[in-house]
């Protein structure tokens, strides 16, 4: 089989019919007809020639080489399967179902990792809500419903964490009013 003839007469020249069937030859050792290694999910393989099973509560997508714990925010059912931990629940590291939130004045969103008590100045009145303390109200850390501020000389804003005083400079003559004193007059703190 000698092509050099063919290509000789249209190029005219040796040097270029030598590159021309170098990459001839070097296409036809790692072109299309060539097999490609892969490792399927579900399974992992150190080298090409060793698949091995992935391990319960791990993960291993297609042509992994190491088993990997199924991460924190999500669980794998099976180990060629990854989801991400739907809102209401939380997922460990390992996981191969997510568990629910069931502690009062928890918030679990998306992709939680554990079951997290509702931020200081938020709500939580279910797992799956979280809503901004309002003006006038309240909310510790775990809070499941605002509280009021009812002390005198308290002023509290939407987002507070606890009953504030008003401060030095201002009186607020309710919870959810906040005014400089006017000029010539002092206001102490609360």
């Amino acid at each position: 089989f000698d092509l050099s003839s063919g290509i000789n007469a249209e190029y005219g020249d040796t040097t270029t019919t030598m590159m021309i069937l170098l990459v001839l030859l070097v296409a036809s050792a790692f072109g299309a007809d060539q097999a490609t290694w892969s490792c399927p999910a579900g399974s992992f393989c150190p080298n090409e020639d060793t698949v091995k099973e992935c391990y319960p509560h791990y993960y291993c997508p297609a042509n992994s080489t190491n088993p990997m714990p199924c991460p924190a925010g999500s669980y794998c059912p099976d180990p060629a399967e990854k989801y991400i931990c739907p809102q209401g629940t939380y997922c460990t590291r390992g996981s191969t179902s997510p568990r629910n939130c069931t502690s009062r004045g928890t918030y679990c969103p998306e992709g939680s990792e554990s079951q997290s008590y509702c931020t200081s100045g938020f709500f939580c009145p279910t797992p799956i809500e979280k809503y901004t303390c309002p003006v006038g109200t309240y909310c510790t850390r775990g809070s499941t419903s605002p509280r009021n501020c009812t002390s005198r000389g308290t002023y509290c804003p939407e987002g507070s964490e606890s009953q504030s005083y008003c401060t030095s400079g201002f009186f607020c003559p309710t919870p959810i009013e906040k005014y400089t004193c006017p000029v010539g007059t002092y206001c102490t703190r609360g």
